[in-house]
């Protein structure tokens, strides 16, 4: 479970995490469940984001706009009871909590995205990092991961 622009669930290779809960802007995560294998994981994941969002509201999240308050705990027990009878076998009973912060000095209030397909260049200053995004201070913003193999060149 993850906290990006609202509670979240998802499926994560244990090898990638905390980097794939970073990735997505998530400020807090908690694992759910340790499966063994992507099988039994999609299973429990297919049942659950009928009730949980398994998407991250992308503009929300870099606007910062999460209430904090949701506790994962909490949410994990109550998740944990929806979870058919036949996979709670794999609930993982650490409740460990990871808190991430990004480094961002200012959250857009309006969010823009940069699209390098239609623009030859952008110039802007830099304001902060969160998930994969760069956010400038105009209120732009880049999804880097987006343009993986693209030629780009920053200067300072």
């Amino acid at each position: 479970l993850a906290l990006t622009s609202g509670l979240k669930v998802g499926v994560t290779r244990s090898s990638q995490i905390p980097a794939r809960w970073m990735d997505q802007g998530a400020i807090k995560a908690i694992k759910l469940a340790k499966t063994p294998n992507r099988y039994i994981a999609g299973m429990i994941e297919t049942k659950l984001k009928k009730i949980i969002s398994d998407r991250t509201s992308w503009q929300k999240m870099l606007k910062n706009e999460v209430d904090r308050e949701i506790d994962l705990i909490e949410n994990k027990t109550k998740i944990c009871e929806l979870i058919d009878p036949g996979y709670r076998q794999y609930i993982d009973a650490d409740n460990t909590i990871t808190e991430i912060n990004y480094p961002v000095y200012k959250y857009p209030q309006k969010v823009k995205s940069i699209n390098l397909d239609k623009i030859q260049s952008y110039t802007g200053k830099l304001s902060g990092i969160k998930g994969q995004y760069l956010i400038f201070e105009d209120g732009s913003v880049i999804n880097i991961r987006k343009y993986g193999g693209y030629i780009v060149k920053i200067s300072w």
